[in-house]
């Protein structure tokens, strides 16, 4: 009757340990060492060339000894849905500057750092993965003893979480969308001989050359803007406020649009730069998503504003996602948003004249 119990007691914690593996882990634990690793990034989405922050939290147990070589390999790999890698071309990575061999002695410590994507689409930040040492226990108390439990350590791998990205090709209004090109396809060769080999290999340099350059126009554009933009606003400290109401409100009216998802952007960025200045937040603040921008907003909209214009952004951002010319629901989308205008410079006293 005992042993009976005994195999039902251990098989009920075996399917407890299943069960528990099959879950979503957000951190990658290990229990009996007490190791941790956490990969984080705040923001999951933004539009193309904004920074993404991060931090890689390490927790190792005690007497535990990070392999250096770990952290000189150490290095953020985006894939994208097909479970590809990024090519480094659309992809930047800068980490906040730190010790190697100064955490390498530690237990605990954290990293940060920003990443950039240059092309749209739904990505997923790969494991992060680290090498540490962990001695064997002995018991003996003497200094050779020491050593011996360090050559004898055994060398294990913590691997953190996966998280998922979404860069939207949110574009300046008036500005020509830049060139992207991203293969789709790895190249296939079956009975190529290698003249045909080296031809498509020069065939595809020349086609990234002008998508590389293009990016790079588009990057140094987008820095002259919003300097200009800065300068603007601190040698004319009212104007802006001022104009944004007025272009705001020409925008939304504007009913006979050629292109939908591309008018939609140069309302995006309005909206930010209006809702920015009415609450008195930095434009650092402007990134991410429409419906990630409003929880900047709690403190300056009350709940039920707030509610409504997430909803009206989330369209907005889907729309724009797909690069939709002719979206159907453009005019009540429209409608939508100067109905919200209205009554949000109706509770400002009308002075907005939306």
């Amino acid at each position: 009757m005992m042993k009976r119990f005994s195999k039902l007691f251990f098989f009920l914690l075996l399917l407890m340990a299943i069960a528990g593996a099959a879950g979503p882990l957000k951190v990658q634990a290990d229990s009996e060492t007490g190791s941790r690793i956490e990969l984080r990034c705040p923001l999951k989405g933004g539009r193309i060339g904004d920074p993404l922050a991060f931090t890689l939290r390490v927790e190792l147990p005690p007497a535990a000894i990070l392999e250096p070589s770990s952290l000189n390999s150490l290095e953020i790999r985006p894939l994208k849905s097909d479970g590809r890698n990024l090519p480094k071309n659309f992809f930047s990575c800068e980490f906040k500057p730190f010790d190697q061999l100064e955490l390498s002695t530690r237990q605990s410590f954290t990293i940060s750092g920003v990443m950039r994507f240059y092309a749209p689409g739904d990505y997923h930040l790969a494991p992060v993965s680290l090498l540490y040492r962990q001695p064997e226990q002995n018991t003996g108390s003497g200094a050779g003893d020491h050593n011996d439990n360090l050559s004898k350590s055994n060398i294990q791998t913590l691997t953190s979480n996966r998280i998922k990205i979404r860069i939207a090709s949110l574009l300046p209004g008036g500005r020509p969308a830049p060139a992207l090109i991203i293969p789709d396809r790895d190249p296939r060769f079956k009975t190529a001989g290698l003249k045909k080999i080296q031809a498509r290999q020069q065939a595809y340099r020349i086609i990234l050359i002008p998508a590389l350059l293009l990016t790079l126009f588009f990057g140094i554009s987008c820095y002259r803007r919003r300097k200009q933009e800065a300068a603007h606003k601190t040698e004319i400290p009212g104007r802006k406020t001022q104009d944004l109401p007025a272009a705001l409100r020409k925008a939304v009216q504007q009913k006979k649009v050629k292109n939908h998802w591309f008018h939609l952007v140069e309302i995006d960025h309005l909206m930010r730069r209006f809702l920015l200045n009415e609450a008195h937040l930095p434009e650092s603040a402007g990134g991410g998503p429409g419906t990630a921008f409003i929880e900047h907003l709690t403190d300056h909209l009350s709940p039920e504003p707030a509610a409504r214009l997430q909803l009206i952004w989330a369209e907005i951002d889907r729309t724009v996602a797909l690069e939709i010319e002719n979206y159907p629901d453009f005019m009540k989308l429209r409608r939508a948003l100067l109905l919200w205008l209205k009554e949000y410079s109706k509770a400002k006293g009308g002075r907005y004249g939306f």
